[in-house]
């Protein structure tokens, strides 16, 4: 089953919310995110590119590990199914990758038009 379900070429922005290995949103303030994309069964990473932080502060608001990335059409122009990361780069410089133990997959199908 796939995590995200778009169209080719569609420019809505891909966002997550960054769990811990116990499901506990991660605190990701001051970090740097990479938002990593590749074909299912490639090594040829398709996508890394900086994404956005969207946790203000401490993320007490509730945006506590949101973070989001917005594709271009030709970033997203190819049908099939891909894995997709989130790499976290903290502020200390310890680098971490979400999520923890698998990859989340993207479907992307033909436009009719």
């Amino acid at each position: 089953m796939a995590d995200l379900v778009r169209k080719t070429g569609d420019t809505t922005a891909i966002t997550g919310t960054l769990l811990d290995g116990t499901g506990a949103t991660v605190n990701i303030a001051s970090a740097t995110i990479r938002f990593l994309m590749r074909r299912k069964g490639s090594r040829l990473v398709q996508i890394a590119a900086a994404a956005t932080n969207s946790q203000v502060g401490d993320g007490s608001d509730g945006t506590r590990g949101k973070v989001s990335f917005t594709p271009s059409a030709a970033q997203v122009a190819t049908a099939g199914t891909f894995h997709y990361e989130w790499e976290v780069t903290f502020s200390g410089g310890a680098i971490q990758t979400y999520p923890e133990g698998r990859h989340l997959v993207a479907l992307f199908t033909e436009q009719l038009g």
